[in-house]
């Protein structure tokens, strides 16, 4: 079987960039919700990154795909960049706050341990 046959609506999926609040901040529930339109719609092609709200779309996305069984979607991700508490380096994504949130980096990392 290929992706094209598990894929209800062909080649088209939704890419969840929105859902980390790229454009604008989206409560909760109007992410929920915009997955699951898309779902009631036929997309079963899923596409997030890391890089998407600090993660914030992942753990959308995650949330709404749980409650289906995962043969019934495709999920794309990236890899190389970290999500970590604490970066192990002086160089620094500019790109990244420096607010105190969490930091993303592809640098060495160290997890903080309390």
């Amino acid at each position: 079987m290929g992706i094209r046959d598990i894929l209800v609506n062909g080649p088209l999926g939704f890419g969840t960039a929105p859902l980390g609040n790229m454009f604008r901040a989206i409560p909760d529930h109007e992410a929920a919700a915009t997955v699951d339109a898309a779902w009631e719609h036929g997309t079963r092609f899923f596409d997030t990154a890391p890089m998407y709200g600090a993660g914030l779309a992942e753990i959308r996305l995650g949330r709404y795909l749980a409650q289906h069984d995962r043969d019934d979607y495709v999920l794309s991700t990236k890899v190389g960049r970290l999500v970590l508490d604490e970066v192990d380096t002086d160089e620094h994504d500019p790109r990244c706050s420096s607010s105190g949130g969490p930091t993303v980096s592809s640098m060495t990392t160290r997890k903080k341990v309390h």
